[in-house]
């Protein structure tokens, strides 16, 4: 997701103006009117990418003149509950149904998601959406189709990690002629492991051998290898 947002945002969107005027307007707007949204440019592309949808809400003081306060929020997807639509046209929106979320955050009064949906009108969303068929009105993330690859590469490092942490330190103690309170008592011995570079004394009648660990590690690398070109090509990204 990093790599292809800074292939193709890079340092932040650039808009080029025909009317000096328009320009003024704008750019204030965009830096200076409380919207800060240079900041957001690079999250909104990640939050498409990684949520397969983004939802803008703005709200606007309704006036039809040169300077209108109009502020642009972020709605999470999940609180978008249904896109409603004319009956016999599926692509003319009608409204949003939104669950509300309330709170300020503040230690008395922490943000929380109450209530049923309401709608909202379709005229206030700004709704992109990405990976959707005809027939759908919402979108699907980059990462869906390379879910399966990416547990699977999950699970063989946490595999590879188990391994690697225990190799080398498993041994096999055989006592002569121990009855079960004399191997009771040498497990307690061992119940802390050897640590490297120590010395340990034992009679003839106990032998120590370190257990034999092949764990073919250098077949097994090829496999990870394989599992990550999987969400390479599934992500689009050049092998």
């Amino acid at each position: 997701i990093g790599l292809i947002r800074r292939f193709v945002v890079g340092q932040g969107l650039q808009i080029s103006y025909s009317s000096p005027v328009v320009e003024e307007v704008l750019e204030a707007w965009r830096y200076q009117h409380r919207q800060h949204l240079e900041r957001w440019e690079k999250q909104w592309f990640d939050q498409l990418l990684v949520d397969g949808e983004l939802f803008l809400r703005a709200y606007g003081n309704g006036l039809q003149g040169e300077y209108a306060d109009t502020r642009v929020v972020s709605v999470k997807p999940w609180l978008v509950e249904a896109i409603e639509t004319e009956p016999e046209d599926r692509t003319a929106l009608v409204s949003y149904w939104l669950v509300p979320e309330v709170g300020s955050g503040s230690p008395t009064d922490p943000v929380r998601v109450t209530g049923t949906a309401a709608p909202v009108r379709a005229s206030e969303i700004v709704h992109c959406s990405i990976n959707a068929l005809s027939y759908e009105r919402r979108g699907r993330s980059e990462l869906f189709a390379i879910l399966p690859w990416l547990t699977a590469y999950k699970e063989w490092l946490e595999n590879r990690a188990r391994i690697n942490r225990y190799l080398g330190a498993l041994y096999h103690l055989q006592a002569e002629n121990a009855g079960p309170a004399q191997i009771a008592q040498i497990r307690s011995r061992f119940r802390k492991p050897l640590e490297p570079q120590s010395v340990l004394v034992t009679s003839t009648r106990e032998t120590l051998t370190k257990l034999d660990q092949s764990t073919g590690a250098r077949d097994a690398g090829e496999d990870g290898r394989m599992i990550r070109l999987m969400a390479i090509v599934g992500m689009g990204l050049p092998v």
